[in-house]
């Protein structure tokens, strides 16, 4: 019995993990691509910097930037005068604007999500034993 509710709130875990990453990739890198598309910054010379878009560089778009980043195959770099400059590959560009169009989960969605996991967790918790016990009384040949 201890061992289904390990299972079931290690389920419970993976979803608020998934959550916050969906979070995560629509907020910080989704509003980074957005202001490429937006200013349509999708070659070489129309290439901006971070400065340009108003955006600050944070962890979270670096890791998104990097080598096997998220962002590595969709959005190409450009170093000119020591300055990083950024935009939408153009065969990726519709591509882009499916994915990271303009669906922010805003904040309270993100806390309702967890509260609601939390709550299926001790609901879970709390009622799978008794529902055990109904389950094996039922059907028990006694």
């Amino acid at each position: 019995m201890e061992s289904v509710q390990q299972i079931l709130w290690a389920i419970l875990l993976g979803v608020g993990i998934a959550t916050f990453y969906v979070y995560y990739i629509r907020r910080f890198v989704g509003g980074f691509v957005r202001a490429l598309l937006s200013i349509d910054a999708n070659s070489e010379e129309t290439a901006v910097t971070m400065e340009e878009l108003h955006i600050r560089l944070t962890l979270p778009l670096k890791f998104a930037l990097r080598k096997n980043g998220s962002l590595e195959n969709s959005v190409g770099t450009v170093v000119s005068d020591g300055q990083t400059r950024y935009y939408v590959l153009p065969e990726k560009a519709d591509m882009l604007k499916f994915k990271y169009r303009k669906e922010n989960l805003p904040v309270l969605f993100l806390l309702i999500v967890v509260c609601a996991i939390i709550a299926v967790g001790l609901i879970l918790t709390y009622c799978y034993p008794k529902l055990q016990e109904l389950f094996a009384a039922t059907f028990a040949g006694d």
